[in-house]
């Protein structure tokens, strides 16, 4: 076993941990709920290689396909991080051939949807389940068609990265505890929970909100973006949420919010949405401030982590 791997894989296993600290939380929160303590003691007893090995080689849904083409688009963050910072042992995923909108998720994906805690909009997700009535779902199935195409037109290396990282989507009802949501154990998957406002460049934001968690996930699998038990210490004021956050979860965060000043700032050079895109823009920017400080004064960047803030947040935030 080569020394690069030994290292990830101990790092790996510390998150782990950290895991299964967040399940047992979740459980205790949920007062012990049986279907969630049976979903927890499984990952809790089984072998932890195997889930490694799992977390290394994520399983790809492939049931209630929506078709959507994949080109050759260049200008993508992950492409020039790997092509041009000597990542190259760090593979790109393989490449999907469509992007699933699950109408029946299979119920461990339901179970571990139940697993998030605190969120942007509640303190658990123990009673959600995803979207059952059929013309709801098709309503945001469509309106996720079109902001994809959205993304595609006017900031074609988000679209490429989608395309790229995702491979299923599921759609959530009211009662989970976040607009959107992925974890490191659900690599290419991403939960939504939306309301009929949502418009076109709302889906928009939060599909690029999404990818580039997962993209972060990838990388940080094989090694840490940040250094040290102390990027974890939740002191710090968030940029999404009301409730204090570690400094990886900021750096998460700042990453997100960086994409999303380079989407809106696309959209006004292309002369469209000027009004809002300038006012998002502010209003990022503002968010950011605070976290962003906390995050340069105290945060002990890997190679990797360093290399990923100079790419999205650097020039960005600057």
């Amino acid at each position: 076993m080569n020394k690069s791997l030994l290292k990830s894989k101990i790092w790996v296993e510390y998150f782990a941990s950290l895991v299964q600290n967040t399940l047992d939380d979740c459980l205790i929160k949920s007062k012990n709920n049986k279907e969630l303590k049976k979903f927890i003691d499984d990952i809790k007893y089984s072998d932890k290689a195997t889930w490694i090995k799992g977390l290394y080689n994520p399983v790809v849904v492939n049931w209630c396909s929506i078709y959507i083409d994949k080109e050759h688009i260049s200008e993508s963050d992950v492409e020039f991080l790997f092509e041009n910072l000597r990542y190259q042992s760090y593979p790109i995923p393989i490449h999907r051939t469509h992007v699933n909108i699950l109408a029946t998720p299979q119920p461990i994906i339901i179970q571990n949807l139940r697993t998030f805690g605190i969120g942007s909009k509640g303190a658990d997700s123990s009673n959600a389940n995803s979207i059952t009535d059929i013309k709801t779902f098709f309503e945001h199935k469509d309106k996720i068609l079109k902001s994809v195409d959205y993304i595609k037109k006017y900031t074609q290396g988000f679209y490429k990265d989608f395309c790229t990282f995702i491979t299923s989507i599921v759609l959530v009802d009211e009662y989970a505890s976040f607009r959107g949501a992925s974890s490191i154990s659900n690599i290419g998957l991403i939960f939504f929970s939306p309301d009929n406002q949502w418009s076109e460049i709302t889906w928009a934001e939060e599909i690029i909100h999404e990818t580039t968690h997962n993209i972060l996930d990838v990388v940080s699998v094989r090694e840490p973006l940040l250094l040290g038990e102390d990027s974890y210490l939740e002191k710090y004021d968030a940029p999404f949420r009301k409730d204090k956050r570690h400094l990886y979860g900021n750096f998460h965060a700042l990453c997100v919010i960086s994409r999303l000043i380079q989407f809106h700032t696309c959209l006004i050079s292309s002369g469209v949405n000027i009004k809002l895109s300038k006012e998002k823009v502010e209003e990022y920017r503002m968010k950011a401030s605070e976290p962003y400080k906390a995050l340069l004064s105290d945060a002990c960047f890997s190679e990797l982590g360093k290399a990923l803030h100079d790419l999205i947040i650097k020039d960005t935030l600057k």
